[in-house]
């Protein structure tokens, strides 16, 4: 049996921390709940 793991790349992962802070205090982020997700984007 062979398992898959699913992740994002190098280019789609948010690792600089002045867009972590962007999207999570300006209140310029939007964000979309279907519960137990969310999902914040700029």
């Amino acid at each position: 049996m062979r398992t898959s793991t699913t992740t994002f790349s190098k280019k789609e992962r948010v690792v600089s921390r002045k867009l972590m802070d962007a999207l999570f205090q300006s209140g310029n982020s939007k964000s979309v709940v279907a519960f137990p997700l969310r999902v914040v984007y700029l």
